[in-house]
This record gives C-alpha cells, structure tokens and sequence, in this order.
C-alpha cells in the first residue's frame, strides 16, 4: 500500500514515492487499509475542521453580528485571504490533487475546473480507487475553507438581522451558532462522502498518506503514520 507506488498505469501514467515525504527504512509487511487507518483518517480531518473553526471563531470578533450587513460583508472578504494562509499552515498541508503548493492551489486552478469536466472518463474513477487502495486520505485545503468561510459569514451577515436579542449576550450566542456550522460543513465536505463519484462533487482536495507496515522478527511491531503529499500526481485528474 504505496502512496502510487511506482506504478504505470493502463493510460501510461506514471506514479512514484517521490509524492510523500522521503522514504523510511525498509520494513517488512505492509498491512492493508484497516480499522485503525480509519481512526487515523477520522482524527486528522476533525483536528483539521477544529482548527479551521478556531480561525472562524476569532473572524467573528472582527466582523460583529450587530454590524450592518455591508459591512459585514466587506469585512469578510477582506478576512479571507489571511484565513485560508493560516489554515494552510495550521492544517500541515502540502500538496493536493492539481497542485504542489500554496501558490498553486490558486494559479492552477482555472486547469483544474477544466479537468473536472473531463471527469466522466472510466480512466478517472480508475485513479479514485487506485489512491484509496495505496492510502491517500483527501482533506480540504486553504481555497475549499475559505469558500466555505465566505459562504457561511455571509449567510450569517443576512441572517444576523433577524435576531430577537442584540447586546453582547446575543452576540456571543450567534458567534457560537455560526462557528458549529462553519465546523460542521468544513466536517461534512472534508469526509469526502461522496468519494469522487458524480464528478468528485464536494471532493476536497488536500492529499494525505496513511500507511501501517510490520516490521521484520523478533519485534513484529506494527508502526503507522501518516503524512502529507508533496507533490501532486502527474498528470492530475
């Protein structure tokens, strides 16, 4: 269970350990993908959306509930590049499904949506089962948290006007309504539930690598680990 390891695919696609972080010494057994991956899994995305909740939390105190709704908005849009920068970082991400860094994420961007829409070919499905196989967990990245930054704070901009009580007590109560929703669709998008079906809608896009190996007598000790992609697969899909 290589992270695309060192496969050539049917459309002659190549694939390497180059992709994650250096190769570790040698162990013996690789075990498939199991319970305790699924734990892993699970961890690393909600530690990731409580991060990205945390940095919500702290714009709220910023863009107040009682301010008027325009401005609300304007400051929003001005909070979202320095959100999805520190998530970045926070997160640990590297790189993803059309990218290798930060810069990326947003410069190959318009080539991504082009490969979304070429998604219908067999060959794509093919590589979704072909990553799940060798370990590759999806998170979202600093461009998906900040969409769902703005979707959220400004839905709860509209709404704030509808609030029966203001003073500090309602707003606090409102930054908490709106934080467990941000939390709860950057949780629901990051579980990839629809697993690259209907051409990977809300398929995040931050790549991970999970394996477990066993290594060789007398320990035959069990060692997992998991870490972010460094480069995306070429050609990207």
């Amino acid at each position: 269970m290589g992270c695309w390891g060192s496969k050539t695919g049917g459309n002659g696609k190549q694939f390497t350990r180059e992709a994650t972080e250096p190769e570790p010494p040698k162990q013996s057994h690789k075990l498939p993908w199991s319970r305790e991956a699924s734990k892993w899994r699970w961890l690393l995305r909600t530690t990731q959306s409580l991060a990205a909740s945390c940095l919500y939390v702290s714009s709220t105190w910023v863009r107040a509930p009682h301010q008027p709704v325009l401005l609300q908005f304007f400051v929003a849009l001005l909070l979202t590049p320095a959100l999805m920068l520190a998530y970045h970082f926070l997160s640990l991400n590297k790189a993803g499904g059309y990218y290798d860094t930060y810069i990326e994420m947003f410069t190959e961007f318009p080539q991504h949506v082009k490969d979304i829409l070429r998604r219908d070919a067999p060959q794509y499905q093919d590589e979704i089962e072909h990553e799940r196989l060798d370990g590759i967990v999806r998170t979202v990245n600093g461009l998906e948290t900040g969409v769902i930054f703005l979707t959220v704070s400004w839905l709860g901009a509209m709404l704030s006007g509808a609030r029966q009580s203001t003073g500090f007590a309602g707003d606090f109560v409102w930054r908490c309504i709106e934080t467990a929703v941000f939390f709860l669709l950057h949780r629901l998008i990051g579980g990839n539930m629809f697993e690259g079906r209907y051409y990977g809608l809300i398929q995040p896009e931050a790549m991970w690598y999970f394996e477990c190996v066993l290594s060789d007598p007398p320990t035959s000790r069990v060692d997992c680990r998991m870490m972010p992609v460094l480069q995306h697969p070429d050609p990207p899909y």
